[in-house]
């Protein structure tokens, strides 16, 4: 199955998105990442919180429609995964909104210490080496944080 590009609609005020480097004609005031489904399924968007809660350098976790993500801000720039390890499928903070090491530069697993880029997802040092977290394409505004919700992702 190949990967199709997700595609948020913020709200009435803005247009669909084009969220690919290619792209010549982005808002000035969003932040967009581009993440690729396996689904085509339409992805819904979902507002997650206002801006100012997830400070530079710092992780938050979230539960939206039963699904545990954490998002955490680092270079100005929102990330939202799954909080699910690749390798047990257990929880990765250590205690709330604690899901980063000791230099704040990694995702690091509570259960058995696996490290990941905040950037990508992908573990770069423990059992899950290789893997990577679900990443929630997700975008930022004036209003706040919006993330997309994949139907499969609802479905896990």
């Amino acid at each position: 199955m190949s990967a199709v590009p997700l595609v948020r609609r913020v709200d009435s005020r803005f247009s669909e998105l084009a969220h690919c480097r290619c792209c010549r004609s982005k808002p000035d005031n969003l932040i967009i990442i581009c993440i690729y489904a396996s689904s085509a399924k339409e992805p819904t968007l979902k507002y997650l919180c206002n801006s100012d809660r997830i400070k530079e350098g710092k992780s938050v976790g979230f539960e939206v429609e039963g699904l545990a993500l954490m998002a955490i801000r680092r270079a100005g720039q929102i990330y939202v995964y799954r909080n699910r390890c690749p390798h047990r499928g257990v929880a990765l903070e250590w205690q709330p909104d604690q899901f980063l090491d000791s230099s704040a530069s990694l995702i690091q697993c509570a259960t058995h210490g696996a490290l990941f880029l905040i950037e990508s997802g992908e573990c770069v040092a423990g059992p899950c080496e290789g893997q990577a977290l679900g990443a929630i394409a997700c975008a930022e505004d004036a209003e706040g944080v919006w993330i997309n919700l994949p139907e499969q992702a609802r479905d896990d």
